[in-house]
């Protein structure tokens, strides 16, 4: 099944196969599943005709390498924001092949994204360390200088880890409950000047309640962007006041 046919007809849920190259490999972050702390990584592919993205989780993580080619059997299409997307699961199989040439830079436009602005009223953020040899979640004790991985042993020095946090939010403006996963996050700060932030949680909630006005660009509840308005910009206008709750979930089979 090509790309495009995904993209315009695939039925959510129903598992399909495809051939695509590895256009990027972002990241892998900690996201709530389900009321479950899970890894997750996205890559972005192609083919011919258009381009996806495709959620490796957990032992999956770094299966995949930029510029190669797969052919990747029983994955999962998934629905988000109007959006299709590829979840790889446990019956997921993902094989190297022969590079496929040329593919498409036509990439899907998010449907429903909504702006907000409005001062923080509540927030609560979750900060977690990434082993760098499996990517799993790592608690660290305070003061500690090495701790050792549970999933797959390997012993690391605190500094080295890489932080990943996870915002909940409200806003004044709305009723919603956002999130913002540590991609957006740690955008935001970088933009701020404020990436010390990133490793202090009471400090990064201090910060996001004293902002006077945030903007965030959110899809179904889940921000994609957030920043501070500056000054002698316009106000955003056309902000809803209410929209239903919804939070992002994942068939997570592994």
């Amino acid at each position: 099944m090509t790309l495009s046919q995904i993209r315009d007809h695939g039925i959510p849920l129903e598992k399909v196969s495809v051939v695509v190259k590895v256009c990027t490999v972002h990241e892998a972050e900690l996201k709530n599943s389900g009321g479950v702390d899970v890894m997750m990584q996205t890559v972005t592919v192609a083919d011919a005709t258009s381009r996806l993205n495709v959620s490796l989780w957990s032992r999956r993580i770094d299966s995949m390498e930029s510029g190669n080619s797969y052919e990747i059997r029983d994955v999962t299409i998934k629905e988000f924001c109007n959006v299709k997307s590829l979840s790889v699961g446990a019956e997921s199989v993902i094989t190297p092949c022969t590079d496929i040439g040329v593919v498409s830079e036509n990439i899907a436009e998010t449907g429903s994204a909504e702006r907000y602005s409005g001062a923080v009223e509540m927030v609560a953020v979750s900060l977690h360390y990434l082993c760098r040899s499996c990517r799993k979640g790592i608690d660290v004790e305070e003061a500690a200088i090495f701790v050792r991985c549970k999933g797959c042993q390997m012993k690391q020095k605190v500094e080295s880890l890489k932080p990943s946090v996870v915002a909940k939010f409200s806003l004044s403006s709305c009723t919603n409950k956002f999130t913002a996963f540590s991609n957006c996050v740690s955008a935001f700060l970088t933009n701020v000047k404020r990436e010390e932030l990133l490793n202090d949680v009471e400090e990064l909630e201090n910060y996001l309640l004293g902002i006077p006005q945030l903007q965030i660009t959110a899809c179904e509840n889940v921000a994609t962007e957030m920043s501070v308005p500056t000054a002698g910009s316009e106000s955003m206008s056309g902000v809803k006041a209410s929209v239903a709750s919804a939070e992002e979930t994942e068939n997570v089979t592994e």
